[in-house]
């Protein structure tokens, strides 16, 4: 039996951009995290509680039919929310590793499957926190983010600094958030 049987976890691992530069380890990244979920060292889940969703190995021929999307992350929410109807959720995980963008670190936008720089498909972080938050379905909320930074209109790289890091305190909901490291900087739009 799983050590927190009232944890879920939503962990999601893109690869395969059909339009954006593709990344080498978002979707092993994300499996590692679903390993230290089911450990009983670690969060102590069950794998049923766990719900990856992974980029295939290669990106869709049709840039629109990439997955995954924010449509799923929306339906694997929707199934935890129906199946725990009876039960209270104690904590949600929300594990994003992919492409992101956005002008402060909590400020992000987590790139789905299908965007490009003409469309940019994303959860946007500030307004999803926000929405899970007033939902009242996940009272404790942690986010981790391991984003490859694409810089759409910043002239400048930021200049990252120890303060950029959050802790649980600094924050005013009941939400945990994690800084990701950007990897990779795409060239800027002309």
């Amino acid at each position: 039996m799983a050590k927190n049987p009232d944890h879920h976890a939503v962990v999601i691992g893109i690869d395969a951009y059909s339009q954006l530069p593709r990344l080498e380890a978002a979707v092993a990244d994300g499996k590692r995290f679903v390993e230290w979920l089911q450990a009983e060292s670690g969060g102590g889940l069950s794998r049923s509680h766990i719900h990856a969703l992974f980029s295939s190995s290669t990106p869709s021929v049709d840039p629109l039919q990439a997955r995954p999307t924010q449509a799923d992350v929306d339906q694997v929410l929707e199934k935890i929310i129906q199946t725990n109807r009876d039960r209270q959720i104690k904590r949600l995980y929300f594990y994003f590793a992919g492409q992101g963008y956005g002008p402060s670190f909590d400020d992000v936008g987590m790139l789905m499957a299908n965007a490009s720089l003409n469309r940019l498909f994303s959860i946007r972080l500030r307004e999803f926190r926000q929405f899970l938050r007033q939902s009242g379905h996940f009272p404790e909320v942690v986010f981790v983010l391991d984003c490859s930074r694409v810089y759409l209109w910043m002239q400048h790289r930021p200049r990252l600094h120890p303060s950029h890091f959050l802790s649980a305190n600094s924050l005013r909901d009941q939400t945990n958030l994690f800084w990701w490291q950007p990897l990779m900087e795409n060239k800027r739009l002309k």
